[in-house]
């Protein structure tokens, strides 16, 4: 599920391209940092072979999430602020839980499998185990 900011970056993002396309008078090569990645794939699995074909040279995805990130599952459940010490890993895990990336970029279990990412002393949390997180925080992908 897409939320209505995520398709309209994505509706301006094919237009930006065929825009570029034609100003230039070629195939567009585009270049994607982390989240911009899954952006770039949402649109290719949007758009049509035919169109890839009239605007696209090519993609490079740089540092993009595709599988998630274990520090994504941090943030949202223990407040992992990855050593920003000015705030408190509960006031940011507060901040992290209303940040659409964070929900979009959570770690996908076909990926990481049983990675343990939480550890308590009686216990281990697993990825396969906290797949419905975002469900029970209905939490929107972007």
């Amino acid at each position: 599920v897409r939320s209505s900011r995520g398709k309209e970056f994505i509706r301006h993002l094919q237009a930006l391209v065929e825009e570029t396309a034609t100003k230039q008078g070629g195939r567009v090569l585009l270049l994607s940092h982390s989240l911009g990645g899954k952006f770039v794939l949402q649109l290719l699995r949007d758009v049509s072979p035919a169109w890839q074909d009239k605007y696209l040279r090519g993609w490079a995805a740089v540092s993009t999430p595709f599988g998630g990130a274990e520090t994504s599952l941090r943030s949202v459940v223990t407040g992992y602020n990855e050593g920003i010490f000015t705030i408190s890993d509960k006031a940011f895990a507060q901040v992290e839980r209303t940040w659409p990336p964070r929900w979009a970029t959570l770690p996908d279990p076909r990926v990481f499998v049983d990675k343990v990412l939480a550890r308590k002393v009686e216990t281990e949390n697993r990825v396969r185990e906290c797949s419905g997180v975002q469900a029970r925080h209905n939490r929107v992908m972007p």
